[in-house]
C-alpha cells in the first residue's frame, strides 16, 4: 500500500511540474516564436493546405523539413512525401475498388495540395475534373444524366460515383443491378430511386408518374415490374450520356448482337422497333382526364 502511495504521490508531482513549466513558457515573452514557412522571404506566395488537422501552418505534418533548413544560403529544397502514405494520415480511405489514380498514390491527377480551399481540387469544377480523363462519357451523346438531388440540378459524378475507393464496381457509391433481366422487387432499383420516383414502376396506370406511357397505360410498368425477367432500365437507357432524348440508347448488347432500339420521340409520345418486339407507338394525348392510379393485383406483374 505505502508503495502505491508513494508512486500515486510521484504522478502528482510530475504534473505539477509540468504545469508550472508549460505556464512559464506561455507568459516568457523571450521564447522564439514557432517559425513560419509561408510569407516573409521563403514562401511568400505558398497557399496552406487545409484541412480537419491543420488549422496551423504546421509544413512538416507532410514535409520533411532538414537542419538549417531556415537558413536560404545553405538550405537545400525539401522534397514532401508524396504519396498515399502522408495524405491516408488525415484522409484514410478503404474499399475494394479504387480509383486507378488513388491506387497509384497519384492524388496529384485530381488535387492541388496547397489550397485554402474545399474541395482542394485542380482549377475548374468536379465535372471538368472527371471528364477531363473520362471524355468518352461526353463526347459522344449530346444528353447528360443530370442529377436532381434536394432540388439541385448537376452533372456532379459525385452524386452515383465515388472519387477514390468504393465497395462496389465502378466506384458507385451503392450496388447496381446490371443483368439484362431482373426479379423486381421493393429493394429493386434502390440505387437509383434515391433520385427518380419509384412510383413509375409502382402503378399499372397512372398519368402522373412517367412521360413513357400509352394513355395511362404505364409502359415503365410493363416493361420492368415483373417476378422474372423484368427488363432492366439499362438495356434501353443509358447511364451518362446519349445522343436520344431520355438517354435511350441506339443500341443495347443481347449475347454478342447489339440489338438497335429505334428509337423515336414525338409530340405526344413515341416509338420503337427493337429486335425483342415489332413497331409498337404510344400517345400520352387523347385518351381523356383521368387521375386516379390503379396499384398492381400483388407486389408485383407475373411474366
Amino acid at each position: 500500500m505505502n508503495h502505491l502511495l508513494r508512486l500515486v504521490f510521484s504522478l502528482l508531482l510530475l504534473l505539477l511540474c509540468w504545469r508550472q513549466t508549460s505556464a512559464s513558457a506561455q507568459e516568457n515573452p523571450d521564447s522564439p516564436p514557432e517559425p513560419s514557412c509561408i510569407g516573409g522571404d521563403c514562401h511568400p506566395s505558398q497557399r496552406r493546405h487545409v484541412g480537419r488537422e491543420l488549422q496551423s501552418e504546421d509544413c512538416r505534418r507532410c514535409h520533411e523539413v532538414s537542419e538549417g533548413h531556415e537558413r536560404p544560403a545553405a538550405a537545400e529544397k525539401t522534397t514532401p512525401q508524396v504519396d498515399m502514405g502522408i495524405c491516408a494520415g488525415c484522409h484514410p480511405f478503404a474499399g475494394a475498388y479504387w480509383h486507378p489514380p488513388a491506387a497509384a498514390n497519384d492524388c496529384q491527377a485530381c488535387h492541388v495540395y496547397h489550397s485554402e480551399e474545399k474541395p482542394a481540387l485542380r482549377p475548374g469544377n468536379k465535372e471538368t475534373i472527371c471528364t477531363g480523363c473520362h471524355l468518352a462519357f461526353v463526347e459522344s451523346g449530346t444528353m447528360q444524366h443530370i442529377t436532381d438531388k434536394d432540388g439541385t440540378k448537376s452533372t456532379d459524378c459525385s452524386y452515383c460515383h465515388s472519387a477514390h475507393v468504393s465497395s462496389f464496381p465502378a466506384l458507385l457509391a451503392a450496388p447496381l443491378e446490371g443483368a439484362t433481366y431482373v426479379s423486381y422487387g421493393d429493394q429493386t432499383y434502390s440505387f437509383c430511386f434515391s433520385c427518380h420516383n419509384r412510383n413509375m414502376l409502382q402503378f399499372a396506370d397512372t398519368m402522373h408518374y412517367t412521360s413513357f406511357r400509352d394513355g395511362k397505360k404505364n409502359l415503365h410498368y410493363i416493361h420492368s415490374n415483373k417476378r422474372r425477367r423484368g427488363i432492366n432500365c439499362r438495356v434501353c437507357h443509358e447511364i451518362h450520356q446519349a445522343k436520344a432524348p431520355s438517354l435511350m440508347a441506339e443500341r443495347t448488347p443481347y449475347g454478342e448482337w447489339q440489338m438497335p432500339i429505334h428509337f423515336k420521340k414525338t409530340e405526344n409520345g413515341g416509338s420503337c422497333a427493337p429486335g425483342c418486339h415489332p413497331l409498337k407507338t404510344y400517345e400520352r394525348a387523347n385518351y381523356g382526364t383521368t387521375t386516379g392510379e390503379r396499384p398492381a393485383a400483388g407486389a408485383a406483374e407475373a411474366d
